[in-house]
């Protein structure tokens, strides 16, 4: 499935060749990795942020999910580490009587298939559809 995914995405982008594209080529290849592999932690993410910031300096319509992302990111490592060694949670992952991290996950799964439509628009040549947000 992740082979899939990073397939499609490099066959959409063939004929990229600006910089903001391929940072976000690079960026969906990561995020599918992380996605799509077993035995994935939380941190395998980080690579995705820098990537998606190149393209969201450059073409405004991924700033969106550049913060939705980072905010997916943060609340990630807080929900398996709180706020540090020693410190712990200000919120407990089982407030909702379901741990948090399912909650997270679920999201995660949407936010995904959001920017995969959205990729293969803007590497289609095609802007994403300002008004199919979330």
């Amino acid at each position: 499935m992740r082979a899939a995914a990073v397939a499609w995405g490099f066959w959409k982008g063939r004929r990229v060749c600006d910089l903001p594209r391929l940072a976000l080529l690079g960026a969906w290849t990561v995020y599918a990795y992380f996605m799509l592999a077993v035995q994935v932690h939380e941190n395998h993410f980080f690579l995705v942020l820098p990537l998606l910031a190149i393209t969201a300096a450059v073409l405004p319509e991924w700033r969106k999910p550049f913060w939705i992302l980072s905010a997916i990111f943060t609340l990630n490592l807080y929900l398996f580490y709180g706020l540090g060694e020693g410190v712990g949670f200000a919120v407990p992952r089982t407030i909702t009587g379901i741990d948090a991290t399912v909650w997270l996950a679920l999201a995660n799964i949407g936010v995904f298939a959001w920017f995969g439509r959205r990729l293969g628009r803007s590497l289609d040549g095609h802007p994403p559809d300002a008004t199919s947000g979330l």
